[in-house]
Parts: structure tokens; sequence; C-alpha cells
């Protein structure tokens, strides 16, 4: 999470837009740290790209149950509602963004893929003109499994 904001925080200094973050301590996972940290970058990307100059970003991760929640929240323009059902479609693009910003429409759609592969799972709120959220979960690994394979 760290790399990816810092690989990112000199967009959002052009913008003004500040970084906050409220990580809770490392936790024990598995999963393919290329994949998450392009997750990461798209999300944060994203949420710079759509939020105007002077605003907010958070990002924060937390664990919930047997999961490790991470959380993107921005202060942006937000997602017409009649839109939020396509967000995580192929080459799909908002109604007002295509001559507005640049982008292909896959950014979503791999974020989902590549969560899903994790056995993770992605949500999204968004009210037009507030912001956007989007939070994705990956499982923690099962350390008792691990060891009992171990020993066997």
């Amino acid at each position: 999470i760290e790399q990816a904001i810092l690989q990112l925080r000199p967009l959002a200094e052009e913008k003004t837009i500040s970084i906050w973050t409220h990580l809770e301590p490392m936790f024990s996972a598995e999963f393919d740290i290329t994949l998450i940290k392009e997750v990461l970058i798209n999300l944060v990307e994203n949420a710079i790209k759509y939020t105007p100059t002077g605003g907010q970003i958070n990002v924060s991760s937390q664990e919930i149950e047997n999961e490790i929640r991470i959380i993107v929240k921005d202060t942006g323009v937000g997602i017409p509602d009649d839109e939020l059902d396509y967000v995580f479609g192929k080459f799909t693009r908002g109604k007002g963004q295509d001559l507005k910003t640049k982008g292909t429409g896959l950014g979503l759609y791999l974020v989902k893929y590549f969560i899903e592969l994790h056995g993770g799972h992605v949500a999204l709120q968004s009210q037009l003109g507030q912001g956007t959220t989007v939070s994705f979960t990956l499982p923690f690994v099962d350390d008792t499994s691990t060891s009992q394979e171990l020993d066997s």
C-alpha cells in the first residue's frame, strides 16, 4: 500500500490532493504482490484522476474476521447511479469522461478480476458530487492448515 501511494504521490501533489493513510499492522496473507500492487495503483490513480484540485483521498486497511479489507475513499466527482452497475465491465468508461480523462476502461475490470483470483471481493459506493469509495478484501492465510501440512 505504501509503495503504491509513494509512486503516485507526485501526481496527487500536482493537483494539491492530500493522501491520508490509516494502516493497521501487517497481516499474514498470501497473494501475488505484483497484481495487488497494480490493484492499489489503479484505485489510487483513479481517485486522483477524478478528484478535483484540493481534494482528499483516504487509504486504510483493517482486519475484519478472516479477511484484510483495503479501502480507498476520495472526495471526487462521484459516479452517477445509472452507471454504478457497469463500472467493472470491460472497456467501460463513464459517459461524461470520454473526452475529459484518459483511460481504456479496463482498470476496474482488472481490479475486480485480480481480487477475485485471490478469493476476495470488491465493493463500490459512490455519490455524485460527494466522492467514491472502493474497497476490496483478501482472505487471511490459515496458519493452522499450513503447520498441519508441514507436520504430515
